[in-house]
């Protein structure tokens, strides 16, 4: 199949990334942001575990918006200085290299980027009794890591470092999405979340299911790794390209593949 179309469906703030990568390799990137990063409705939880009397052996960030929206707070409140008496763990080398950015390091990263994988080789697993953890996150997501950490002994912390939205207007965005199949303008739809794949079935649920099938038929559906590629087969019913390396990277180098 030529592929000459790819929709990015990721939060403006990082759909550049994922565009620039795609551009490079000879795509034309159509964005259309599936959700959006809000601040939380409230910091009253984040500003108390971060208050100075707290601390924690370890800190979670799994996301690059995890880490982003916690230095934020924290210059704005005062207290950069409670991420370094913590080690640091990222899921992912993305989130590790924004840990960089900012001259964190992370003690801990897992060899694949996922849930599982960070259990498994979590240093002390699975005896991890009096160790507590702090893990700013978003309000959405699994919370494996979080049991299977508490089962191992440790006292872990969830708190809300951001929101993860749908678009703001899921009609117009509907009918943009619905207009760009019909006119086939879309190849591949890339989808780097189990959240960007429900928001895409939430905009199209409303679509006669042999009406949606017929304007998915010659768009193929790209996935960053198994937990998303899981949510689109249960969602939208298949998948037809997933990389094998869970980066944005290494998607672009599933689909340049599946050009060949």
């Amino acid at each position: 199949m030529q592929i000459r179309s790819v929709l990015v469906t990721r939060p403006r703030e990082q759909a550049g990334e994922l565009s620039s990568l795609l551009t490079d390799h000879g795509f034309q990137s159509v964005e259309l942001p599936l959700i959006r990063i809000e601040e939380p409705e409230s910091w009253e939880s984040f500003d108390l575990a971060f208050s100075s009397d707290k601390e924690y052996d370890w800190l979670i960030f799994a996301s690059v918006n995890a880490v982003r929206s916690t230095l934020r707070r924290l210059e704005l409140i005062g207290r950069q200085d409670k991420l370094r008496v913590s080690r640091l763990a990222a899921i992912g080398k993305t989130t590790a290299a924004e840990l960089t950015s900012h001259q964190l390091n992370a003690t801990y990263c897992p060899p694949n980027f996922i849930a599982e994988s960070f259990i498994e080789n979590f240093p002390g697993y699975p005896y991890l009794a009096d160790k507590k953890i702090l893990w700013p996150k978003t309000n959405i997501g699994r919370t494996l890591i979080a049991d299977k950490l508490r089962d191992a002994g440790a006292d872990v912390e969830i708190i809300y470092a951001y929101r993860t939205c749908g678009p703001e207007n899921p009609p117009e965005y509907a009918q943009k999405l619905t207009e760009l199949l019909r006119d086939e303008k879309l190849d591949v739809i890339t989808l780097t979340s189990s959240e960007t794949v429900k928001q895409l079935h939430s905009l199209l649920q409303n679509m006669e299911p042999q009406k949606l099938e017929q304007l998915l038929q010659k768009t193929q559906i790209a996935v960053i790794g198994p937990e998303t590629a899981q949510s689109a087969k249960r969602l939208l019913g298949r998948v037809d390209i997933q990389a094998e390396t869970f980066t944005i990277d290494g998607l672009v180098k599933a689909i340049m593949k599946q050009t060949t």
